[in-house]
């Protein structure tokens, strides 16, 4: 092997595990859309319209009845010639339905609802609701005809799509067509649009006019950024690496106190003064913990809304709740707050191992994870997110001491599997880490130093005991009490009384489309999944888990909030470039054990990214498109957004661009400026 080129071997494992992943999510993606009845993605094509009852948008849960669900009959009057009169239809419905026409029975698809459930009539031609209920010589009339057709939903709203399956055309579902439950009056119908904005997410002043409102001081602070770059630019100064070797450490350590001292004013100032409310389900935290200091017992699932989480966050949080009164809202916030700062700990941690002699990368590794405004927010509120990301972020830093690591060390392998341990005791979303970490340190057996399969199994055992004693006993309670390990509050065992938010459902067009999030990002999810995404990414734009503008917190600076994304599209770009150039490094590395430890992190950023993806496909809720799911990488995130801002530094310092360098270092400087102001302003 050729010490001085990358090792082949190295390569072609890493092309296949992309390959792999991309025809795996590729296959799972259209297996979900165009097949699976369990998530809710319109099918499209030509003609019909998707029809839905005027419902208002809201952004609270919508509760019902899985035995008796609501139930709403659409219907169209329509005068039909003999040449008109239609060969064939065909139904689509969300996800029940029966059709008559002109009071004759036609056809039905009957499921798990009120009298209807678990039959299936045999008229439908599948059971699954994605596929067309298809009918030959409906008994249309030439003249006057009623079509009605009764649909019911136990999961979201009521739907339905009715066309011609030979281009006929005058009766099929759209804005012609009216609507109607029970005894009220006819109303017309709406046409399924799952981009419709909640009235109470409205009452924001527009990030334009926020924008000319703050101009003088984000000009100021961009003027300070370019007169910095200007001084750091002056000749005779060392920019190879970030500076001299007596300025490599001073930097980062300075950095390092100013974020420490801006965080810890934060919490004395501000997360000490939120409502106990705040949060993300917050109230149903409280409620879990609760539970767990009065009953002296884990709950089952079934027993609240948020207790289907594995209960490591709520245990320490009764644990304080008994040592410090009744009403221990600074002691349980206290835990997310040390949470974001082991994510920027972390981050450093990451910085310093893979780029060891960059001063300039690891300075600003600490300023981004310090100033993610996810990070920021998220460690103010009472949730188990912050806790379960940050030992899922301790986790994949032992993981990439792991595999940069010559042999394997005994304690890192334990410390690596009681990290995965205590994270899946927290949420089970850290389950994802657990293939990526097998297929990780596997490569590194293989590519690494032989050894004998006998020694493969004693580092497995290593890792996997921790992990067994300290989480299985909560899944495996869940599988004996209620059928299944991993349970979520949206399909409980047994339940009779569901829930689900707007919009219910969603098109191709929730998935590929942008730009509100620059526009209004509070509530941005109700427009877009990359709307949502962004927003959440870059403020609080979900206001703290409340469910109206006018209900937000005191404690933020709004105005400053919602200026934030719209100043943000520059750090996104830098951050899609620092993750271009962190996957570039897998392959042009010539150090294996360098090579995988970019390579995982990689994975892990794109494996939860498809994971929020995957998630919004199966449960259509607004409130499921923010970035808290992926506070877990955080600190991989930080990392690469630093390096995407050193990388367009270094190449923009050279004759000719130093301008447009200025310009970047002038809008550096505003957003970080702007971010201060948001959260301590």
């Amino acid at each position: 092997m050729n010490a001085t080129r990358p090792d082949q071997n190295v390569t072609r494992f890493l092309r296949a595990l992309c390959a792999s992943a991309a025809i795996l999510a590729a296959g799972l993606v259209v297996w979900a859309v165009a097949f699976s009845p369990d998530f809710p993605i319109l099918p499209q094509s030509e003609g019909a319209a998707w029809i839905a009852a005027p419902d208002r948008v809201i952004t609270g849960a919508v509760t019902t009845s899985t035995r008796a669900p609501r139930r709403v009959r659409f219907v169209r009057t329509v005068d039909l010639e003999a040449s008109q009169v239609p060969g064939g239809i065909e139904v689509h419905a969300l996800r029940n339905f029966r059709l008559s026409i002109n009071g004759t029975p036609v056809a039905q698809r009957l499921g798990p609802a009120g009298d209807d459930h678990g039959a299936d009539s045999g008229t439908a031609a599948a059971s699954n609701w994605k596929r067309a209920t298809r009918i030959d010589s409906p008994p249309f009339v030439p003249g006057r005809n009623r079509i009605e057709v009764e649909v019911w939903n136990p999961s979201g709203p009521p739907l339905l799509r009715l066309g011609s399956l030979r281009n006929e055309r005058g009766f099929e579902s759209d804005e012609r067509w009216q609507v109607t439950e029970g005894a009220a009056p006819l109303r017309p119908v709406r046409l399924a649009d799952d981009t419709l904005p909640a009235v109470a997410t409205l009452a924001a002043t527009p990030a334009w006019d926020e924008l000319a409102n703050h101009r003088g001081m984000l000009l100021a602070a961009a003027a300070f950024g370019v007169v910095a770059a200007g001084a750091l630019a002056r000749p005779g100064r060392s920019r190879s690496r970030g500076g001299s070797h007596g300025e490599r450490g001073s930097s980062a350590l300075i950095v390092g106190l100013g974020i420490a001292a801006f965080w810890v004013f934060l919490f004395v100032a501000r997360f000490r003064e939120l409502p106990l409310y705040a949060g993300f389900d917050g109230p149903h935290h409280l409620e879990y913990i609760r539970f767990l200091a009065t009953e002296g017992r884990l709950p089952l699932a079934t027993d609240g809304p948020a207790m289907y989480h594995p209960p490591l966050y709520h245990a320490l949080g009764a644990l304080l709740r008994f040592f410090s009164g009744e009403h221990p809202g600074t002691p349980i916030r206290l835990l997310s707050f040390v949470s974001g700062g082991v994510q920027i700990f972390v981050a450093h941690g990451l910085a310093r191992r893979l780029f060891p002699e960059d001063a300039t990368q690891k300075t600003l590794t600490i300023a981004v994870a310090g100033l993610l405004p996810l990070n920021l927010y998220m460690s103010a509120y009472l949730s188990n997110e912050p806790l379960h990301a940050a030992l899922s972020a301790v986790v994949c830093l032992i993981a990439v001491d792991l595999l940069l690591l010559p042999g394997w060390p005994l304690r890192r392998l334990l410390a690596l599997g009681i990290a995965l341990g205590l994270a899946l005791l927290t949420k089970v979303t850290a389950l994802l880490l657990g293939p990526l970490l097998g297929l990780f340190l596997l490569a590194k057996a293989l590519f690494g130093e032989a050894a004998p399969v006998r020694s493969w199994a004693a580092r497995g055992g290593t890792l996997l005991a921790p992990v067994l004693v300290i989480a299985a006993g909560f899944y495996l309670r869940n599988w004996i009490e209620l059928g299944r390990p991993f349970v979520g509050n949206w399909d409980l065992p047994g339940a009779t009384i569901g829930w689900w938010q707007f919009p219910g459902f969603h098109t191709g067009e929730y998935f590929f489309s942008f730009g509100e999030a620059l526009r209004r990002p509070f509530f941005a999810g109700f427009h877009s999944l990359a709307d949502g995404l962004y927003a959440t990414l870059w403020s609080d734009s979900l206001v703290g888990g409340v469910s109206a503008i006018v209900h937000r917190h005191a404690q933020w600076n709004w105005g400053w909030m919602t200026v934030l994304p719209a100043l943000a599209f520059p750090a996104t770009c830098a951050m899609a470039l620092g993750t271009a150039s962190l996957a570039r490094r897998c392959f042009a590395e010539v150090a294996t054990p360098r090579r995988l430890a970019f390579g995982f992190l990689v994975a892990t950023v794109a494996t939860y990214l498809f994971a929020v993806v995957f998630i919004n496909l199966r449960l259509p809720f607004y409130a499921q498109t923010k970035s808290a799911y992926l506070l877990a990488v955080a600190a991989p995130l930080s990392l690469a957004l630093a390096r995407g801002f050193v990388v367009a530094d270094r190449r923009l310092d050279q004759p000719g661009l130093r301008w447009m360098r200025w310009l970047l270092h002038g809008w550096g400087a505003a957003f970080v400026a702007a971010i201060v102001l948001a959260f301590a302003g």
